[in-house]
C-alpha cells in the first residue's frame, strides 16, 4: 500500500513537471495576478500568496490549473483561494520544488505535491485538496484538511465541484507536440487520475482524527477525508493508514 501510493504520487509530481508551461509568473505574488483562467504557471524561484487569489475555469471546467514553483510555496496569514466554474473533471495541483508553508488561517486550495516537507500553521485549512509531501513530514497545527469537500460539512461553502479534491485529469493535451492547446482528451489518465486514490482511506469512509499531542507518527493518516489534526506526520514512503 506505501509502495503503491508513493508510486502514484511520484509519478503525478513528475508529470507535472513535464508538462508545457503557459505563462510565467516569476517574481509575482499570486495575490497580485488578478483572477486568472486555467493554465500552467511557472514561479523559477519560489511563490508566495499575500491576499485573495481567485481561478475561474470559466467556459472549460474540465481544464487544468497547474503550479510549477521551482523552490518554495508560502502563504501569508489569512490568504485565500476562491475557485470558480469548476466541474467533476476539474484539476487543481500546486508543484513544489522544495517546501511549502501555509500561513495562519490561510484557506487553501488544491492538490499539494511538495518534494520535501509541507507545513500548515494555525488554523490553516486546504478546504478542497490534499497535502502530499514526498521526502519530508506534513506539519500540522489545528487544521483542516478535506479531499472530498463538496460531501464534507467541515468546509463550509467551498465546493469542488464533485471533483474529489480538485484531482481530475483535465482536458490539457501535451500529446500535440507540447504547444498545449486545449483537446477533449485527458493528459495522461494514469498519471493525475490515480491523486484521487493517495491516502483517501477509500470509499465513503469519512474519519476525523484529533490530535493535541504534537508528536510524530510514521502511520498517521495525512490524506484521510476528512482530516483535523496536530502534530508532524510523514506521509512519504509511510502507509498512509485509517485510525478510529
Amino acid at each position: 500500500m506505501a509502495q503503491q501510493a508513493q508510486f502514484y504520487a511520484l509519478n503525478a509530481y513528475h508529470f507535472l513537471t513535464g508538462l508545457p508551461v503557459t505563462s510565467h509568473l516569476s517574481g509575482q505574488d499570486l495575490a497580485t495576478v488578478g483572477t486568472l483562467m486555467p493554465g500552467v504557471y511557472a514561479f523559477d524561484t519560489s511563490a508566495q500568496l499575500t491576499g485573495a487569489l481567485t481561478l475561474d475555469f470559466g467556459a472549460d471546467p474540465d481544464a487544468l490549473f497547474v503550479f510549477l514553483i521551482d523552490s518554495t510555496l508560502t502563504t501569508a496569514s489569512s490568504s485565500s483561494i476562491d475557485v470558480l466554474n469548476g466541474g467533476e473533471n476539474s484539476g487543481l495541483y500546486w508543484q513544489v520544488g522544495t517546501s511549502a508553508t501555509l500561513g495562519s488561517s490561510t484557506a487553501f486550495a488544491g492538490n499539494i505535491l511538495a518534494d520535501q516537507s509541507i507545513t500548515l500553521n494555525t488554523t490553516a485549512t486546504i478546504r478542497c485538496g490534499r497535502a502530499i509531501a514526498l521526502d519530508a513530514a506534513v506539519t500540522m497545527d489545528t487544521n483542516t484538511i478535506s479531499n472530498d469537500c463538496s460531501n464534507d460539512s467541515i468546509s463550509g461553502a467551498a465546493t469542488d465541484f464533485g471533483s474529489a479534491g480538485y484531482s481530475g485529469s483535465g482536458t490539457f493535451d501535451v500529446g500535440d507536440g507540447g504547444n498545449g492547446e486545449p483537446s477533449d482528451t485527458g493528459p495522461d489518465q494514469g498519471a493525475l487520475a490515480a491523486v484521487a486514490a493517495v491516502g483517501t482511506g477509500g470509499g465513503s469512509d469519512h474519519r476525523t482524527r484529533n490530535r493535541a499531542d504534537g508528536g510524530t507518527g510514521g502511520g498517521a493518516c495525512g490524506m484521510c477525508q476528512p482530516l483535523s489534526d496536530t502534530g508532524s506526520f510523514f506521509l512519504m514512503p509511510h502507509p498512509p493508514v485509517r485510525e478510529s
